[in-house]
């Protein structure tokens, strides 16, 4: 097992050993620090010195191979000031390719489609476009906080209601706009029950209202697939009992209620405990 399908492997295990909580993981801070050594020590053995190999043969234009020691590489001369000034190209150039990369791969065509936004999922959203989407979400919810419904006075917090590390994509329908204490609070847990159910009613029930309000602001969104990655997220977290925020030092066990308050309107409230509502 070699490159990339080496570093995929080890990130996998660490994921499901951790219920895909990147907060977790870095709790344990000796196994966190294990887990980049063993990717460090991939990248050096063998994506590092590829970078300056140009068709079969060895171009040291960014570094010397013989001048690396104590995990570090020495630019060369200019190529730090060279990075600097021409970062936006750069940068734009290495999306380019490796989105022409990945659609090259006969495999990945079926799965992707002609309309995936590939970018957005690899690399996504800039700041400027999350600022609009808590702007919009901060009158949609009149200027309450999802998790605890009390006003918000501040700036408040966009939050990924499926966290991002378990599925790193920027779409309307999963953002909430939430206190900056709710936010961290919540970390990157999944949410219990009595959220779920209101996201549901808020983000999905009116999602055609919120589409039509985030197209006319040119806000990448997409009802179904926001859906279908909540439903795909709670499953994994029922599979591996991962323990759901309801509150600030609060949790429950994820069980089946959550596809009772994702699917029915009155599901949630048979299942429900009397004291799981939403306060305030």
């Amino acid at each position: 097992m070699r490159g990339q399908a080496e570093i995929v492997s080890l990130v996998q295990t660490y994921h499901a050993q951790t219920q895909g909580r990147l907060g977790a993981l870095r709790s344990q801070r000796r196994e966190f620090d294990r887990l980049i050594r063993r990717v460090g020590s991939v990248i050096v053995r063998m994506p590092l010195w590829k970078l300056q190999r140009v068709g079969n043969r060895n171009n040291e234009f960014l570094y010397r191979r013989s001048e690396y020691r104590d995990r570090s590489i020495r630019l060369l001369p200019g190529v730090h000031a060279a990075f600097r000034s021409f970062h936006p190209m750069l940068t734009s150039m290495i999306h380019s390719g490796w989105i022409d990369q990945i659609h090259r791969i006969k495999s990945n065509q079926e799965q992707l489609g002609p309309g995936t936004e590939l970018e957005e999922f690899l690399f996504g959203v800039d700041r400027k476009s999350l600022d609009r989407y808590r702007d919009l979400l901060r009158e949609h919810q009149h200027g309450e906080c999802f998790y605890c419904g009390k006003k918000i006075s501040g700036k408040g917090d966009l939050d990924h209601f499926i966290p991002w590390s378990r599925y790193p994509l920027d779409l309307g329908h999963n953002f909430v706009f939430a206190h900056a204490g709710c936010n961290n609070a919540k970390r990157d847990y999944l949410a219990a029950p009595i959220h779920i159910e209101r996201w549901r009613v808020q983000n999905l029930d009116e999602g055609h209202r919120l589409a039509r309000r985030f197209n006319e602001a040119g806000l990448l969104n997409d009802l179904q697939r926001s859906t279908l990655i909540a439903r795909w997220a709670y499953q994994q977290g029922q599979a591996s009992k991962a323990q759901l925020w309801v509150r600030k030092g609060e949790f429950e066990e994820c069980d089946y209620r959550w596809q009772a308050a994702l699917d029915s309107p009155g599901g949630l409230r048979m299942a429900a405990s009397p004291n799981s509502q939403h306060y305030k």
